[in-house]
């Protein structure tokens, strides 16, 4: 029997990626009914990768945590196989947004409370999926729940926040080498942005988290600080390394602190759950986001699922709600369809309205 595999990412601020799987199978299957569907709601390491795992087999527990703004919450993580993967948008991403709320105060304390309740389960790998955070603290307060010390001029122990980076005086990791030196840290994301300078965390990321003009500057200014201290007291050099701006300055703790590593998200999402020994050559992978553009084919969900397609020389199929640029240019790199959900151009506002019946009716327009 033929397959079809729904493998789509979410459409920001309308549909999760679970949501999108749904609404596609619901309206194919009636249609096509003589295949054989496979339901994988897939993401670039961002939020919405705990439902790519759950689907592939993963168990998914809840854990009470500290959340971004110092306040009691509860954040979920998945064990697969021998692996811990946590979602860092759980407890510090964009959900827990206040008006008082901003880069500057907030942090990811609470990431690390979840690890160490997943670690419960002896498992030794654990993968995070950095994006959507409401942080900027360089990962430090990561870092401070799993024992690293950090204290000021008056050797003060504290927990940093992008705000009080600049308070740093020195750095002690001894107690997390003696507890977790046995584990090994993947952080998975889909950018390449160092921790600081004018492509770094604070000028490209803080901007959209709250953050003014001037503070922007500061919080550049507190990371640049956090790398000096860093070289200084525990020999590591990294935070021009691609990622290290990641989940305001996440990505940098997991290589400076846990001494782990970044990977490309999606490639190595697609891995965990063996994507590619689903699909032969008569498969049809149906995939898409909110947004179709450059960005879409380097490093983000599209472009990883068109690389294992056209291993196996599978259809690809791309619903997308908006689309940029020339669909001629996106089918010359190997997409073989492309549908536009928001056909009429309606605004933002609009679609938000009728983004399911939006989708539905694309669907609808769909020849396998």
């Amino acid at each position: 029997m033929k397959k079809i595999i729904i493998a789509p990412d979410s459409f920001k601020e309308t549909m999760s990626n679970v949501e999108v799987t749904n609404i596609i199978f619901d309206n194919l299957c009636k249609k096509y009914k003589d295949y054989e569907y496979k339901l994988l709601p897939i993401a670039d390491g961002g939020e919405g990768s705990l439902n790519t795992f759950l689907m592939c087999g993963g168990s998914m527990f809840s854990t009470p945590s500290t959340s971004a703004n110092f306040e009691l919450c509860e954040a979920s993580y998945i064990l697969l196989n021998d692996s811990i993967i946590i979602e860092v948008a759980q407890n510090v991403g964009f959900k827990f947004k206040k008006s008082s709320s901003n880069p500057g105060n907030t942090t990811t304390y609470g990431v690390g409370e979840v690890l160490k309740e997943a670690l419960k389960s002896k498992s030794k790998k654990v993968y995070f999926c950095l994006g959507g955070t409401i942080t900027n603290d360089g990962g430090c307060g990561l870092a401070s729940s799993l024992g690293i010390k950090f204290f000021d001029k008056e050797n003060n122990e504290f927990i940093p926040t992008g705000d009080s980076l600049l308070e740093i005086d020195r750095i002690d990791n001894t107690m997390f080498i003696e507890k977790y030196s046995d584990l090994e840290f993947i952080g998975l994301c889909d950018v390449t942005n160092p921790l600081h300078g004018l492509n770094g965390a604070s000028y490209i990321f803080s901007p959209q988290k709250g953050a003014s003009q001037n503070q922007v500057i500061t919080l550049d200014e507190g990371l640049k600080h956090l790398e000096k201290i860093v070289i200084r007291d525990l020999n590591i050099d990294c935070a021009n390394y691609p990622g290290c701006g990641a989940a305001g300055g996440l990505g940098y703790s997991i290589l400076a602190f846990l001494n782990g590593k970044l990977k490309n998200g999606i490639e190595t999402i697609l891995e965990l759950i063996e994507f590619e020994n689903e699909i032969n050559d008569e498969t049809v992978v149906i995939t898409g986001e909110g947004k179709l553009d450059n960005q879409s084919l380097n490093g983000k969900v599209i472009s990883g699922i068109l690389k294992k397609v056209k291993n196996k020389k599978a259809k690809l199929i791309v619903i997308v709600g908006k689309l940029e640029g020339e669909k001629e240019d996106y089918l010359s790199k190997g997409i073989d369809e492309i549908y536009v959900t928001n056909e009429e151009g309606l605004s933002f506002e609009e679609v938000k309205i009728k983004y399911k019946e939006q989708l539905a009716n694309c669907v609808q327009k769909i020849k396998i």
